[in-house]
């Protein structure tokens, strides 16, 4: 008979099973699932070496890679655990990647403010080699630009007048406009009457128009009339305005099919 001593997971406790010799790792594993609740679990070496169904426990005990000299077998029982989809290898790699680049430009930067054997900093030879450069291919972009502006003013140079002058002489169209302009300056003008008629009678004798019933009859006869005045002056200066556009936009059209 063989002393087992399985190591499991909280909550439960070490077990100790003993069995026979010609037992094989497939009864230990049967024996351990009457003990415990139904799932996936792993029987392993406590050592982590792996262990075969077939194998019996006398020939565990024998090897001394498994027994280490002792007259008894230890093992875990443990849940399996699933693992995941993985790319964690691959985020490694990244972090590691930034990491040396952002130590190399660390060490870019450190070096500038060291001197070469001739005590100069090395910031300030790297600045002007930069400006030799942009001397160098200065006077190149300054001959473009001045090659640009050139061709620009060739072109104005070599434009083609216009062969036919457009003259705006449509002097219907100033007369109608003359005509709103006068209908509008009537409105405002009645409209700034009756601001003055009505500025007079309330302060008419120092007492308010209100006070006196015939006042105010006279006062809602007027605004009636203002506002029908109002009314129609403002609907024939819209239907003019109306008329005027569209005939401005059928002799616009006109003009222009004359033109092509």
């Amino acid at each position: 008979m063989i002393n087992n001593i399985i190591t499991t997971f909280p909550p439960f406790k070490t077990v100790s099973v003993v069995l026979s010799d010609t037992s094989t790792i497939k009864n230990l594993e049967d024996y351990l699932s009457v003990i415990f609740p139904s799932g996936n679990y792993l029987l392993s070496h406590f050592s982590g070496r792996p262990i075969y169904p077939e194998e019996t426990l006398i020939s565990l005990l024998n090897h001394s890679q498994y027994s280490n000299g002792k007259d008894f077998c230890m093992f875990r029982y443990v849940p399996r655990i699933l693992g995941g989809k993985g790319g964690f290898g691959s985020q490694l790699r990244a972090a590691g990647g930034r990491m040396s680049s952002r130590k190399k430009r660390g060490e870019e930067e450190n070096k500038l403010s060291c001197r070469d054997l001739n005590g100069r900093r090395i910031r300030k030879i790297k600045e002007e080699e930069e400006l030799a450069k942009y001397i160098e291919t200065a006077s190149v972009q300054k001959r473009e630009i001045l090659a640009k502006r050139k061709r620009r003013l060739q072109a104005i140079i070599d434009a083609k007048p216009l062969s036919q002058r457009i003259k705006f002489d449509d002097n219907k169209y100033l007369e109608k406009n003359e005509m709103m302009i006068d209908d509008v300056k009537n409105t405002v003008k009645l409209v700034m009457e009756k601001s003055e008629y009505n500025s007079k009678i309330t302060s008419m004798n120092g007492f308010n128009i209100t006070d006196n019933p015939s006042n105010i009859n006279k006062e809602q006869n007027t605004n009636s009339i203002y506002s029908k005045v109002l009314s129609l002056s403002t609907s024939k200066t819209s239907k003019r305005v109306n008329k005027w556009d569209e005939e401005f936009i059928s002799s616009d059209d006109s003009e222009e099919l004359e033109i092509k």
